[in-house]
């Protein structure tokens, strides 16, 4: 889904967003769309998709995490050619920052990111979402037999190759050498984050930390989440410094987020 700008004028860079997995991905959505229209009108044409074996995707996904990846790539190429675009800002929250840094690694044309509550280590992932089932099917009344096999979560099915490519992945071993401007959004309770950012600036990326404001009451229930206002500013903000247009000689006026 591309949110166009609604600016006379036509800017050279773009957002692609890379959305998370599962509940997480449910939970986001009102999130992820309020921040690509917030995008839009500071002049940056944005665009979201589904990774292939999610959503209304066409492919099952059974290539595994390259699969996702190459997909991210599609939508770069697409977002470029639709909008005359020469670069754009990788976004991604959930397992769809780890998607977007794994992307950029493949790209010159991307030219900075943003990393909200990224999946630092793909096995921890897969643990946490096996407990979050548990409970989802307590509550339901549902016995463990009753789950279909392989990772999922409230009836949503992980490409079993993308389970197992996250199995073994594990962000802050990676050597990471395309270095540009990142944005890690970091939860309290997860000390990973924190660490990931240790890992890029230690390698010599230019690494802006922030709280991720918000992001319990966001992605706790996708029927009464809340909308993380201060984290959907800061990040659009933050890409209008780190991503200027060509041309801009102005400080963009940015539209309070409705709630």
């Amino acid at each position: 889904l591309l949110h166009r700008t609604n600016r006379s004028t036509q800017g050279d860079v773009g957002v692609v967003l890379c959305s998370a997995w599962g509940v997480d991905e449910l939970s986001s959505r009102k999130t992820m769309f309020r921040l690509a229209s917030q995008l839009a009108d500071a002049g940056y044409p944005t665009l979201r998709f589904d990774y292939p074996g999610t959503a209304d995707a066409t492919m099952d996904g059974s290539a595994g995490l390259a699969e996702w990846i190459g997909a991210t790539a599609e939508a770069i190429d697409q977002l470029k050619a639709t909008c005359g675009l020469q670069s754009v800002v990788l976004i991604g929250l959930g397992l769809g920052a780890t998607v977007a840094m794994l992307a950029a690694e493949h790209r010159e044309d991307v030219s900075a990111l943003v990393l909200a509550a990224p999946v630092v280590s793909g096995r921890r992932f897969l643990r946490e979402i096996a407990i979050s089932a548990s409970i989802i099917e307590e509550g339901l009344g549902l016995k463990p037999g009753q789950r279909p096999s392989g990772v999922t979560i409230a009836g949503i099915i992980m490409p079993p190759a993308v389970a197992e490519a996250l199995s073994k992945l594990d962000l802050t071993k990676e050597i990471l050498d395309r270095r540009r401007p990142v944005l890690i959004l970091a939860r309290k309770s997860q000390p990973q984050d924190a660490a990931l950012a240790d890992h890029l600036s230690n390698q010599g990326w230019q690494v802006d930390q922030a709280e991720f404001e918000g992001y319990d009451e966001a992605m706790e229930n996708p029927t009464v989440s809340i909308l993380p206002v201060n984290a959907i500013r800061r990040i659009t903000e933050w890409t209008c410094r780190a991503a200027p247009q060509s041309g801009s000689t102005s400080i963009t006026t940015l539209h309070p987020v409705q709630v």
